[in-house]
């Protein structure tokens, strides 16, 4: 939205801000709004020009203004930005926030059933010890695995389960797949982290943060944005959030 200021002289003598109900030197209530530019600038309004404004992540940069000025008749408010003292903290921060709403699509934060997965896990892998060795293995003994059968779906077979043995092949190929991933994000995230920290100057370094490649079934996830990102994480880690200034001034 255009912004206005009335100047006499040199001055600024109103303003900046939004055109409004004025109240001229005889005490009448002028609808500065309903004015054109040339009414306007007869009483001495002119629009301002507004230099350096634009979008800023309050996480990595900090912005201050505006300075005023009159150059000729026209107002000018100029703004400036600069990096925060902690922004490529802030940067790593954030690839580590990155990283865990990756990892949370495909695991549980409950305890209790991130304890019963790691024991479906153990539990397969005495099963293919016992079958590579020629063993029957006894069901009763493997409760977490026989839980599965005539239940979970084999995705390469699509039916239910049959035995231990399959049951077993089916939790150790989603733990590969998991595994997999997370040394893949574990990759992106300790070489961005470096790169950051490295970067010749904090303008580097927001480039290698926003250029960050993510595996590729995830980077659209990423690019829509981390829901909690920007607000939690905050919260999270103060170091972070805004400072009241920046929040004056969003």
């Amino acid at each position: 939205m255009k912004r206005y200021a009335r100047i006499e002289g040199q001055e600024i003598v109103w303003g900046p801000g939004h055109l409004a109900p004025w109240q001229d030197a005889k005490g009448d209530i002028v609808d500065l709004g309903k004015l054109s530019p040339k009414e306007l600038a007869a009483l001495g309004f002119h629009e301002v020009e507004q230099r350096g404004l634009r979008d800023f992540d309050a996480r990595f940069e900090m912005r201050t203004g505006p300075a005023l000025s009159v150059e000729g008749d026209k107002p000018v408010e100029a703004y400036s930005h600069a990096w925060r003292p902690d922004a490529r903290r802030n940067m790593i921060a954030v690839v580590d926030h990155v990283a865990e709403a990756i990892r949370a699509l495909l695991i549980t934060a409950m305890p209790g059933q991130m304890a019963e997965y790691a024991a479906a896990v153990d539990q397969a892998e005495q099963v293919k010890e016992l079958v590579a060795l020629g063993a029957i293995p006894d069901a009763a003994e493997y409760a977490y695995l026989a839980a599965d059968i005539g239940v979970t779906v084999n995705p390469v077979t699509g039916k239910e389960v049959i035995d231990l043995e399959e049951a077993a092949e089916v939790v150790l190929t989603k733990s590969r797949e998991f595994h997999a991933l997370n040394a893949a994000l574990r990759a992106v995230r300790l070489a961005s982290k470096k790169r950051i920290r490295e970067a010749a100057t904090d303008a580097a370094a927001y480039e290698v943060f926003k250029n960050i490649r993510w595996p590729s079934q995830y980077q659209d996830f990423v690019n829509e944005g981390i829901p909690w990102q920007d607000q939690d994480a905050m919260i999270f880690n103060p170091g972070l959030a805004p400072t009241p200034e920046q929040r004056a001034n969003p």
